[in-house]
């Protein structure tokens, strides 16, 4: 499997002007042969170099009581205090793009725009690649969490939060987090990916691997408390530049478009399926002019966003599994 991979990206990065490739967790025999075969290191950051995933495998009970003591004693409390998760649909999309930008203004990011959210959450949610989770405090929407689902893994992809008193008070923006940990359980999922941990939090740890939690970036706290272990990528690789002018282009399920040649990416059905075709990649490309469309690549300015033209790889075992 890991040579026919080697192979076939090797094949498609003669075709392009310059591919990346970070393969996934546990993928360090990849990494190796893409360098092996020519690729070179790469530190572009087209995907976190670490992460927090959550076995969710183990009862609930065990899960709870991995928690902190007052995160504990909030599972108890969230309902008795008027706090209410539900899963949420387009309607809600106008709100959590609200939320999401109230966020984004606290932690200071350019957030997606409602017009992005709305096309990437109707590109997925109808197949079963992403849910919505919106967070009401008696009544009324104050927190919603984006989650896209892959092989074994839910992903935490986009939060948002209303930063009133009241919202912080009842933290409703855990209890978002956790009934998301709830429900992928129950469909039958094997890891919550908390999506990204800061460089600087990973610095921290490899010079003090007693550093506290609370040293860390605020985020990747927030991400440690359900109980998840930090696990880091194997090096990324990208193939030789070539001279020519350039296209980004996004290989993935999670991308709201796709190019005429592209195929979608469907989820297999919770465990039957390979280990190999579980863990997906990410990949971005620049591709030589007319291969495919404008596109995107993770930083760009919002307003280039829902111009973006995909090609995802139908993730299946028998072919490249890809994100």
């Amino acid at each position: 499997m890991t040579e026919r991979l080697t192979a076939e990206l090797s094949r498609s990065g003669r075709q392009l002007r310059m591919l990346f490739v970070q393969p996934p967790v546990g993928a360090e025999d990849v990494s190796a042969s893409l360098l092996d075969a020519g690729f070179r290191p790469s530190d572009a950051l087209i995907a976190p170099r670490a992460s927090v995933r959550l076995d969710i495998t183990p009862p609930e009970e065990e899960l709870v009581a991995r928690l902190p003591r007052r995160l504990r004693t909030w599972t108890r409390q969230w309902s008795k205090r008027g706090v209410r998760v539900r899963v949420g649909n387009s309607q809600d999309i106008s709100r959590f793009a609200e939320l999401l930008d109230n966020t984004a203004a606290h932690h200071r990011f350019n957030p997606h725009s409602e017009e992005y959210l709305r096309m990437q959450y109707d590109a997925l949610a109808w197949r079963g690649n992403a849910v919505l989770f919106v967070g009401e405090a008696n009544g009324r929407p104050v927190a919603g969490e984006l989650f896209t689902a892959c092989g074994t893994v839910v992903t935490t992809r986009l939060c948002g939060l209303d930063r009133d008193a009241e919202t912080l008070k009842l933290n409703v923006a855990s209890a978002v987090t956790w009934e998301g940990i709830r429900w992928a359980k129950a469909n039958g999922y094997h890891t919550v990916d908390f999506g990204g941990f800061k460089s600087a939090s990973l610095k921290a740890l490899d010079a003090n691997p007693g550093t506290e939690t609370r040293a860390l970036a605020g985020p990747d706290q927030a991400k440690l408390k359900f109980g998840g272990e930090v696990v880091r990528y194997p090096e990324a690789g990208r193939n030789h530049l070539k001279p020519g002018r350039t296209h980004s282009l996004r290989c993935s399920p999670t991308a709201p478009r796709r190019a005429k040649s592209g195929r979608r990416c469907t989820r297999p059905p919770p465990g039957n399926h390979s280990a190999a075709a579980a863990n997906l990649m990410s990949v971005e490309t620049t591709s030589r002019p007319g291969t495919c469309g404008p596109g995107t690549r993770r930083g760009a300015s919002q307003s280039a966003l829902p111009a973006a033209r995909t090609c995802s790889w139908r993730c299946r075992p028998a072919t490249l599994p890809l994100m």
